[in-house]
């Protein structure tokens, strides 16, 4: 084995990510594999856990809207990110994962970074329900577990645990 050959089998390149998301995902435009591949490696290394929580379909969506209405483009600290984002042609392509909200670190400047993320599954695991099925956290920006519940319920207007 060369060693052009033993860097590039390093988890941790991003040609060979990329080369996995283009096997993966061939359906998405050079573009749209390149902002997976941004946001999987902004990811990667972040705390997380697996919580399946299951809500009615009415709650997850006040919450989508609640995060979408105090987004980082109306001064607030979170951004919504559908999966139907990665739409071609006005028919929504799936892809792995599901609508996530992030939460960041501050409203605006170019010191905000996220600090969390929860993931929606919607009509999960049947019609008229949602599953938050993931939480995850940089701990180096700030992030908790803690202040990703915290945000989870501030959205919802009640208590999730």
């Amino acid at each position: 084995m060369t060693e052009s050959e033993s860097l590039r089998s390093s988890p941790h390149d991003p040609g060979d990510k990329m080369d996995m998301i283009r096997q993966q995902h061939p359906e998405l435009s050079r573009y749209e594999q390149e902002a997976l591949a941004e946001y999987q490696a902004k990811v990667e290394d972040w705390q997380s856990r697996d919580i399946n929580l299951v809500l009615p379909e009415e709650l997850g969506r006040a919450m989508w809207d609640h995060a979408q209405s105090f987004g980082m483009g109306n001064g607030g600290r979170f951004d919504t990110e559908s999966a139907s984002y990665w739409q071609r042609d006005g028919l929504e392509d799936t892809y792995e994962g599901d609508d996530r909200v992030e939460i960041w670190s501050n409203s605006a400047g170019a010191d905000a970074e996220p600090t969390g993320v929860f993931y929606f599954d919607w009509d999960t695991p049947g019609s008229g329900q949602v599953t938050i099925y993931q939480i995850a956290w940089d701990p180096t920006e700030g992030g908790s577990e803690a202040e990703v519940w915290i945000a989870m319920e501030l959205l919802a207007g009640q208590s999730l645990r």
